[in-house]
């Protein structure tokens, strides 16, 4: 069999499995959409069907690789951050992409498959939106924020997602940032090798932007990222103007500021004094 019939044979089977795990599902109590199904397709498509609840109509469509972690999400932050898909139907219906009453999507760019993704369906009763409940795809993957790359040829690998759940409150791992011994101990010491810190991002990729600061003495800064399940390395080493503030003193303390920022806008700061002698 060809590549290329290969491949829609996959997604010819991708379609009777959405349309099969389509169970007939009313929208919610309050009047909500309701994904159905939800899936990428063999040429990496983000695919989805939902149901729209009587006296409403269908608003939008989004996919995202952000990190969703907290029970309770203002989608509405959602939408924006990191949303590479966004399939809108905004009144007048003569500005819409589908239609009012479309109930199915096919996005027409392809994805990224290193990450899992996250979609949700919008739909509008008057003035006011309604928001589904998410579905997440490709779970297995890690949480990586923003499109990536895809392939250069299709994977083939069609996969189907399923509702999120999210995790208990307290089991997920948080970043953390560490000193690496050894730590200077006297200030010929920070002059030659500096300070050594270690990002670590357990679940997701994270940022962190450290500071090193004396005084008035213009700080040393650095900044990075770590992917999910991975580390980086700082080494922060004193400024020529700084090693001149720290001449003929006896002792010193710096401050380490540490501010690490992951998706959904959760931050964690971390302070810390580091003492020197002569």
């Amino acid at each position: 069999m060809s590549p290329l019939r290969a491949r829609c044979v996959a997604t010819v089977l991708l379609i009777a499995a959405l349309a099969a795990c389509a169970t007939p599902a009313s929208a919610g109590a309050a009047g909500e959409p309701q994904i159905t199904a939800a899936g990428i397709d063999a040429s990496d498509r983000p695919v989805a069907t939902w149901t729209l609840a009587p006296g409403t109509t269908f608003d939008s469509i989004h996919f995202s690789a952000s990190s969703i972690l907290e029970p309770l999400l203002d989608f509405e932050d959602f939408a924006d951050l990191d949303s590479f898909a966004g399939f809108e139907c905004k009144p007048p219906p003569s500005s819409c992409k589908g239609t009012a009453t479309q109930t199915s999507y096919r996005e027409s760019l392809r994805v990224s498959r290193d990450r899992r993704y996250h979609v949700i369906v919008n739909a509008r009763a008057g003035d006011k939106t309604l928001t589904s409940a998410m579905w997440v795809i490709d779970e297995a993957k890690p949480l990586i924020p923003g499109e990536g790359k895809p392939s250069d040829t299709p994977t083939n690998t069609p996969v189907l997602g399923r509702p999120y759940v999210a995790p208990a409150p307290g089991t997920v791992p948080a970043p953390r940032f560490s000193l690496l011994s050894p730590l200077p101990k006297t200030i010929e010491g920070f002059a030659r090798r500096g300070i050594r810190g270690r990002l670590t991002c357990p679940v997701v990729e994270c940022y962190a932007f450290v500071a090193l600061e004396f005084g008035k003495a213009a700080p040393v800064l650095q900044s990075g990222t770590a992917r999910p399940g991975g580390r980086r390395t700082f080494v922060l080493r004193p400024s020529r103007a700084l090693r001149a503030k720290l001449r003929g003193r006896s002792r010193v303390r710096l401050k380490l500021s540490v501010a690490i920022s992951q998706p959904s806008n959760k931050q964690t700061e971390i302070a810390r004094n580091v003492n020197l002698r002569r």
